[in-house]
């Protein structure tokens, strides 16, 4: 029995796997629309060290903040985003002095 996908799946599936069937896979899981979390999905993609991904996010904010379900907003991200390598993206920001 698979385990119910979580937040970090979905990270893993736009950032660096592209994989189709598994995104619909998640999507016809239960627990998807109360796992998927728009706010953290945009939190960690600024976060990550590409800036490009920054830039796609930043301008296509009003349309990811207008799309109605998150159906609609993981596939969008996963045809916007490009495909990376395996890259480790630091939540807590170190600050320098």
């Amino acid at each position: 029995m698979k385990a119910n996908p979580i937040f970090f799946d979905y990270l893993k599936n736009i950032l660096t796997q592209k994989n189709i069937n598994l995104m619909n896979a998640h999507i016809e899981d239960q627990m998807f629309n109360s796992s998927y979390s728009r706010y953290m999905i945009h939190r960690y993609l600024s976060m990550s060290t590409y800036p490009s991904i920054s830039n796609i996010i930043i301008n296509n904010l009003y349309t990811l903040e207008k799309m109605k379900d998150n159906e609609s907003h993981y596939k969008f991200l996963m045809k916007v985003i490009p495909k990376i390598q395996n890259s480790f993206i630091r939540y807590i920001k170190w600050l320098v002095f």
